[in-house]
């Protein structure tokens, strides 16, 4: 064999070589993207298994969790002025019920709790359908209460939610059920505060309350809800100077 087929030969294989080296990096790249790609599919589902986990572990409330966090909320009032001995919104009690209609699909237990106009008082449902129902977003009791005294604030002081400040900002409460326009997501809180105005700012107070007052940076670039936040913080200080 002659010199020149020798490496003509060394030549191909080298080549050869090449591509197989190529053939199973490829191979390697596309394992590793399967592996991620596996890997967030098992975070995935490990988030779903512990989300209903939660959401059945909701449906019975129990009475030492509602207890713990009413006492929460009531020390987050009153270190905010809205609550003291005997006036503001010391006099907002929990009522208990065994299932609550939601007015919606038919459904007994489908929410969470609801501020009762009549009685002044936060109904909280002890068998709740509503954490197995995804039209309902995952909630703990502590937000539930601060959303609904939030409902007891508005119900309590009227007046501060009819001058043209709050108005401008959440809108007419005469109005409270006008369902907002589809696109501007980016004004509200949430979905849920979406809904109507009375919601919008009982999403907004449950915020303002849980963060103590400090805006988070995801609403920060965001006008209209920096509006509504300076707003609940004007009102929580007006009410926090009365004495009743």
């Amino acid at each position: 064999m002659s010199f020149k087929s020798i490496m003509k030969g060394a030549r191909s294989n080298i080549k050869r070589a090449g591509s197989c080296i190529k053939n199973v990096g490829s191979r390697i790249k596309s394992a590793s993207s399967s592996i991620k790609k596996t890997g967030v599919s098992l975070k995935s589902a490990k988030a779903h298994i512990k989300n209903a986990d939660y959401r059945l572990g909701e449906v019975w409330l129990s009475e030492k969790k509602l207890k713990s966090s009413f006492y929460k909320v009531r020390s987050e009032l009153r270190d905010m002025g809205l609550l003291s001995d005997g006036s503001k919104l010391d006099n907002v009690k929990i009522i208990r019920e065994t299932f609550s209609y939601d007015g919606l699909g038919g459904m007994f237990g489908g929410v969470y709790g609801f501020y009762h106009f009549d009685d002044q008082n936060i109904h909280i449902p002890t068998i709740r359908t509503a954490p197995l129902d995804p039209r309902y977003p995952v909630r703990y009791m502590v937000d539930i209460l601060r959303h609904e005294f939030g409902h007891a604030l508005s119900d309590k002081y009227p007046y501060f939610f009819n001058d043209e400040v709050f108005v401008g900002a959440f809108g007419n409460v005469c109005g409270a059920y006008k369902v907002a326009k589809d696109g501007d997501e980016k004004n509200y809180v949430s979905d849920y505060a979406r809904t109507n105005t009375a919601e919008d700012f009982a999403e907004t107070f449950l915020l303002y309350m849980k963060h103590r007052g400090k805006l988070p940076k995801e609403f920060s670039r965001r006008k209209a809800i920096r509006i509504k936040w300076e707003t609940v913080a004007t009102i929580c200080k007006d009410i926090a100077k009365l004495k009743k």
